[in-house]
């Protein structure tokens, strides 16, 4: 999946640099070790061993002497003019959301899960849905997924509204019981959410702990419900309603990613590829449509990331190309590019940092 994400990201680059007459030495799907490659033209394309990305090396991209003064500098991306160096820049990051919002009208067209109160669309067998599970909560510990659908609670009826659902399991009272009964691939499955001092009438117990919620003292098992059901769109309602979520789904994420910087935001909430790991399947064990829309999120995300004004990122290098026009004259190559490796040595200590936890995570 992330080699299928970075190879749109890549090819928006690749074909945008040639659209503005502009060498690409080499177009690679994964990392090094090399299984195959073959030359054609001037660019040399490869399909290696590590599928956890990819890469695309556009000549003048990291300013040399070549690049800069060599006999092929007239075809350097650092000798073009300043916006068409940003078109090949930004190109990457467009791509990501064109692709996310194919993935999203394919998922309306094959008929996609959604939220009964959000969605314009006529919304089939609705009910209520798990649509995250917190890691190391109750909930998971438990074994509750991402996906299931909560038939009863107790003495509720599937007509309870999500508040009732979330008041019964953070306050029910502590003496007593309250079972979960949840629907997972046409199997269901009874949960005792309880506490410590209740009698034990089922296998799997769910506890309720604090510091779960963000707000307050109360309660919870550490999930987020909603009332979902199946919506399917026409060919032009698939096109108009996927570009919506497309915009919905890129502010949420970009709060998010604002909530992460700005410390509001838990770390334990950011998983690097290792975590993905245990989403995707998750994800595919719902079904092929709930990857789909994985997939866009995950493509969005990239778009997102990418974006900031951060060293070794897409915005970090059209900043750069920004203040040189700013400023009338180019950055030296040696400040530019020690620049743009110190950034790539902490994004790599961030990945680093990220898969350790995951991996922790794991055992």
């Amino acid at each position: 999946m992330l080699s299928v994400l970075v190879f749109v990201h890549e090819l928006g680059h690749f074909l945008l640099a040639k659209w503005n007459g502009i060498r690409v030495d080499s177009f690679a799907i994964g990392f090094p070790p090399t299984l195959w490659q073959k030359k054609v033209g001037e660019t040399t394309y490869k399909i290696n061993l590590l599928l956890f990305g990819g890469y695309v090396s556009i000549f003048g991209e990291n300013p040399d002497d070549a690049s800069l003064s060599g006999p092929d500098s007239n075809r350097s991306m650092v000798t073009k003019s300043w916006w068409r160096q940003i078109t090949v820049l930004i190109a990457g990051i467009i791509f990501n959301m064109l692709f996310a919002w194919f993935l999203l009208v394919l998922t309306l067209w094959i008929g996609a899960p959604m939220s009964a109160r959000d969605s314009v669309l006529p919304i089939r067998d609705p009910h209520m849905t798990i649509l995250s599970v917190l890691p190391d909560s109750p909930a998971e510990n438990a074994g509750l997924h991402m996906g299931d659908k909560i038939e009863s609670i107790e003495f509720f009826s599937n007509n309870y509204t999500e508040g009732a659902t979330r008041n019964i399991v953070i306050n029910h009272p502590s003496d007593t019981d309250a079972t979960i009964t949840a629907i997972r691939n046409s199997d269901r499955i009874m949960m005792n959410v309880t506490s410590p001092h209740a009698v034990k009438s089922h296998d799997v117990e769910i506890i309720p702990t604090t510091g779960i919620l963000d707000t307050g003292t109360g309660k919870a098992i550490g999930i987020t419900l909603d009332v979902v059901g199946t919506a399917r769109a026409s060919f032009f309602q698939g096109i108009t309603h996927g570009f919506m979520q497309t915009v919905y789904m890129t502010g949420g994420m970009a709060k998010g990613l604002w909530g992460l910087i700005t410390g509001s935001l838990s770390v334990k909430y950011i998983t690097g590829p290792v975590g993905l790991v245990g989403i995707v399947g998750a994800a595919s064990s719902v079904g092929l449509v709930s990857v789909l829309m994985l997939m866009a999120m995950i493509s969005i995300n990239l778009a997102i990331i990418n974006i900031i004004p951060f060293p070794a990122l897409d915005g970090g290098r059209i900043l750069f190309v920004i203040i040189e026009k700013i400023k009338g004259s180019r950055i030296p190559p040696a400040i530019s590019n020690t620049v743009n490796m110190i950034g790539f040595g902490i994004l790599m200590l961030l990945m680093l940092l990220v898969t350790v936890k995951d991996v922790v995570h794991l055992f």
